[in-house]
């Protein structure tokens, strides 16, 4: 007669078990639904061992019998192809980016591109509005690479050194600002989260020879933490971008500026990603979006709409300039304050230490999730250029038209998906690149961690006398961050407008491809000429801090 011990099923120990079946013609003992039985070994003893494969499916049936085994196995696999259409949707390029911008860079293309960018650079300088007879300060010229690129235009267009004046927190450190009529400019230092150091600037002495000039006010300041949404940080942002912004009106009224343009960012349109949204839905809620100026004209979004804590404190710096616009009936006499934003869209490059490619092609090598997700890119030149266009505009007599409202502007061409610039770094660039692409889910989820341990310590301050933030880069690897980079497409058609239709006649002189041919070409003259240690042992940390983090406040 068979037995459970000539089928090596006896449990350890003997006695009954959790469960028992009969097998027909074979008499069987009641025996434990265990992964490990005793076996008789040659010898009549007896020794621990796995079961057989043949029993591994006994196992299995048996399990599957419960409904608690066949609930969590079912919710397991849900589980796993949630978190899959998750990392699916992350990995590909929507197809709605795909019909604004069907056709990927190849190396080909970017060498041809580049060479032709070596030999005829573009020139913004025949394209700026005509010379105006006036003063000019620049708030924030030292950080923005636009802000330093507004200096140079001015100069470019014939500006005397004297009639500018740049306030900030610290000097202008770019390599092409230190010599020639540019590095004459005067500078004030202050912090405009301080009102009175910022009425300081703002009302040092003028030059005889233009203290009676009108005078223009390019406000282009800003702390940029992309990656903070929780209200309990928001004073990080909000201290410089929006009590400060109305620390430069009232400055800047006080002076006696007539004409003052302010610095957005076409983050304030951007709504807030859900990547963990209903398992039904394809891709994640806000995954696409066409941004415009749309939101300006309705009631500000409450805070949890807004996909960072820098965006809300544009939009509400933006509200306080646009609100403070003051046209005269006749717009082409002198006197009013007359203002309004541009929102540049979406990232600004241009120069070798520009806290996105400046600081990218810094690294040797890097992590992304971002590769299939597709934005507008713009350079800093063309940013400056629309400056100047706003200002003439809201000279001219069409202010009216323009005037108190934010225009989106962006390079032109279609819109790059991050891969296509690694394409070109990797084509063009002397320094070697290497892009690693991990799962993004796993970056989603990290960054949820990374946020989450934040919170805690937001909440409990007490804990910050044991434990510290995250430092850079880790630190931008957050939520809000994953959120700000996905697939958004400007729509500038409002500032390409004439003035006489309410635009600024705004177009751009270079594609973005054309835009960072040159910056590569720069940086690799830069790089041979012995600049630096390319790879330098801060890498993106420090570039992030100085660059990205405007220096107008040490508050955050």
């Amino acid at each position: 007669m068979l037995t459970a011990d000539s089928l090596d099923l006896r449990p350890p120990g003997g006695g009954i078990g959790c469960c028992e079946f009969q097998l027909r013609g074979v008499q069987t003992e009641p025996r434990y639904c265990k992964m490990a039985f005793r076996r008789k070994d040659r010898r009549g003893g007896e020794a621990l061992g796995l079961p057989t494969e043949g029993n591994w499916w006994i196992l299995i049936s048996m399990a599957l019998e419960s409904w608690t085994a066949r609930v969590a196995l079912g919710f397991l696999a849900a589980l796993l192809a949630y978190l899959w259409k998750i990392n699916r949707a992350m990995s590909t390029i929507h197809p709605e980016a795909l019909r604004v911008s069907p056709d990927r860079w190849t190396p080909e293309k970017i060498k041809r591109t580049f060479e032709r960018m070596e030999k005829q650079p573009v020139d913004w300088t025949p394209h700026l509005p005509p010379k105006l007879d006036r003063r000019y300060i620049i708030v924030g010229g030292s950080g923005k690479y636009s802000a330093k690129t507004l200096a140079i235009q001015l100069i470019a267009r014939g500006h005397p050194p004297e009639a500018i004046r740049i306030i900030d927190f610290r000097k202008p450190g770019r390599d092409d600002m230190s010599e020639g009529p540019i590095s004459r400019v005067d500078f004030a230092q202050a912090d405009i989260s301080s009102e009175s150091a910022t009425s300081a600037a703002f009302g040092r002495s003028w030059p005889q020879s233009v203290a009676h000039l009108p005078l223009t006010v390019f406000h282009t300041a800003a702390v940029i933490r992309p990656s903070e949404r929780s209200q309990l940080v928001y004073e990080r942002c909000s201290l410089v971008n929006t009590k400060g912004t109305a620390h430069v009106l009232a400055a800047a009224k006080t002076s006696g500026a007539d004409v003052l343009v302010f610095t957005s960012s076409c983050s304030v349109a951007l709504k807030p990603t859900q990547f963990f949204n209903a398992p039904w839905s394809w891709w994640p809620t806000n995954f696409f979006q066409i941004l415009d100026e749309v939101d300006f004209k309705k009631p500000m979004r409450p805070h949890e709409e807004f996909f960072a804590n820098y965006a809300r404190s544009k939009a509400e710096a933006e509200r306080l300039v646009c609100s403070a616009n003051k046209v005269p009936q006749d717009p082409t006499q002198a006197g009013g304050f007359r203002t309004g934003a541009i929102r540049p869209g979406n990232a600004i490059y241009g120069h070798k230490d520009d806290y996105l490619v400046g600081a990218t092609v810094r690294m040797a090598s890097f992590p992304t999730f971002t590769a299939p997700f597709m934005q507008n890119w713009v350079h800093g030149a063309n940013v400056a250029l629309a400056h100047l266009q706003y200002e003439a505009a809201l000279l001219g007599p069409h202010a009216h038209k323009v005037a108190a409202r934010p225009f989106l502007v962006t390079d032109g061409g279609p819109p790059p998906v991050f891969k296509d610039f690694y394409t070109l770094v990797q084509a063009v660039s002397v320094t070697p690149f290497h892009v690693q692409y991990p799962p993004p889910l796993i970056l989603l989820l990290m960054a949820h961690c990374i946020e989450a341990y934040c919170l805690l310590l937001w909440k409990v301050p007490a804990l910050q006398n044991i434990f510290s933030e995250p430092g850079l880069p880790l630190y931008m690897l957050q939520p809000a961050s994953v959120a700000g980079a996905i697939n958004a497409i400007i729509n500038d058609a409002d500032a390409r407008r004439r003035p006489e239709e309410g635009g600024l006649g705004y177009q751009a002189k270079c594609t973005t491809m054309e835009g960072l041919c040159m910056q590569l070409g720069a940086w690799n003259r830069w790089v041979r000429s012995g600049g630096e240690k390319v790879r330098s042992e801060k890498g993106i940390v420090k570039d992030v801090l100085e660059v990205g983090v405007e220096p107008v406040a040490r508050r955050a």
